[in-house]
């Protein structure tokens, strides 16, 4: 969206099943993508593995499991 492309998005679903957190982590992006643009990638990773980890595992683990899963996602381009 940044780039200014807001005509097509190709999601390829050969493997949606093991890996819902990024097919709708992109969905999102895809509907919606306002709430992402003003973040850094990092900011809008973290805000969003919060928030899937709290609708999966319940609120009170949201932190600790979304720790879990930025560590799992540890992009060197994307580090603090």
């Amino acid at each position: 969206m940044r780039a200014g492309a807001t005509n097509f998005f190709l999601v390829n679903v050969s493997d949606v099943r093991p890996v819902p957190l990024s097919t709708e982590c992109a969905m999102r992006l895809v509907w919606n993508a306002a709430p992402f643009l003003g973040k850094s990638d990092r900011e809008n990773m973290d805000v969003f593995l919060v928030g899937w980890s709290g609708r999966q595992f319940g609120p009170a683990l949201a932190g600790e499991i979304a720790a879990i899963y930025a560590r799992y996602f540890d992009i060197p381009y994307q580090r603090r």
